[in-house]
């Protein structure tokens, strides 16, 4: 695999995102968030503190009969972040498939829609980028959200894999009626781990870092933000 940090991707504006790249960015612009974004998410499921602010993680009890732990951390105004690590027994070959994009509201209710608009190539093995719109719900009182992000898929050469991005303003899809539209910071996204059976063979088990870093915009009342 090419070395991310070193990666050159490009991609024309104009062309290959069909317009969906705001409309300041240069040809560098993917490269730059997927290097910042992969960073941001590293650093936040493997680190003791969050990548935004520097404060420490807190924990809090696992949830759903879990054997995980679920972290919280409230970050600057307006900004939650959460963090869920646990074990499940798939491989990560197994659980890429789950966490697409396009899978998401097949075991997240509180997707409305979703979907990808189109994969860009990049010049790095094993990473595909593309633009992600997708609809939260409603609950009584809270306006819907939606977010446009671009979102990088990556398999790594010990078999990892990681879904990360952000947030993007874009002209090709403006603010819609009946959404408050929200926005995902860098630092969010999954890093799946193969935990090797005890022969060194085929994984058996994953380890999963799940990171949320959202800004939900609006208004929101405290009960929904703790």
């Amino acid at each position: 695999m090419a070395a991310v940090s070193g990666a050159e991707c490009t991609a024309d504006k104009s062309d290959a995102f069909g317009g969906y790249l705001p409309e300041d960015t240069g040809g560098d612009y993917i490269a730059k968030l997927l290097k910042s974004c992969r960073a941001a998410l590293l650093s936040n499921a493997d680190g003791e503190k969050v990548n935004l602010d520097g404060n420490a993680w807190s924990h809090r009890q696992a949830e759903s009969g879990l054997k995980g732990e679920v972290q919280s951390a409230s970050t600057t105004a307006g900004v939650t972040s959460w963090k869920c690590q646990i074990t499940l027994p798939y491989s990560p070959a197994v659980l890429k498939a789950a966490i697409s994009p396009t899978n998401r509201n097949k075991w997240d209710t509180q997707v409305r829609s979703i979907e990808e608009k189109l994969f860009v190539p990049t010049e790095v093995d094993n990473v595909t980028c593309a633009v992600t719109i997708y609809s939260v719900n409603g609950v009584l009182v809270i306006a819907a959200r939606d977010f446009v992000d671009v979102s990088y898929h990556e398999t790594t050469d010990d078999g990892s894999v990681l879904l990360y991005g952000r947030s993007i303003e874009t002209p090709m899809y403006g603010p819609q009626s009946g959404y408050v539209r929200a926005e995902n910071l860098e630092g969010g996204g999954w890093v799946i781990k193969p935990i090797l059976s005890k022969d060194g063979g085929v994984p058996t088990a994953s380890r999963c870092s799940y990171v949320i870093m959202s800004d939900l915009k609006g208004w929101l009342p405290a009960w929904a933000v703790d």
